[in-house]
């Protein structure tokens, strides 16, 4: 069993165990001094074809805009509004803003005033 801890930030810590499942309360941390910089994880589920989480954490409470991209750079998808500090997960469907997303490698782009992230996100048929 592996367990990954993240903060804020999306640092993370990690502990592994042989046993089954023999994990103690305490031997996984990476620190609660808040969020420190700005941070997009990767998709979860990657590939999908279905739905995918997508987290990211803001250093401070302000604005931000969430986007899937296709590769010719085109917005398929756009989330975004005033947000908290911290980390934050939103969920996209699969569903591009005036429909359907097809299969195909797409990007996320995380724009804030601290500075823009991005990953890469497969969606599968």
């Amino acid at each position: 069993m592996r367990v990954v801890a993240y903060d804020h930030a999306l640092n993370s810590g990690a502990a592994v165990s042989a046993g089954s499942f023999a994990i103690s309360s305490g031997s996984v941390a990476v620190g609660d001094e808040g969020p420190v910089a700005l941070g997009l994880a990767r998709p979860v589920p990657n590939p999908t074809a279905g739905t995918a989480w997508l987290t990211f954490s803001l250093p401070a409470e302000g604005p931000m805009q969430l986007e899937i991209l296709d590769l010719a750079g085109r917005r398929v998808w756009h989330a975004g509004g005033r947000m908290r500090a911290g980390t934050q997960t939103w969920v996209w469907d699969g569903r591009g803003d005036d429909g359907y997303a097809g299969a195909g490698l797409y990007f996320v782009r995380l724009t804030t005033p601290w500075g823009t992230r991005r990953e890469r996100l497969v969606r599968l048929r």
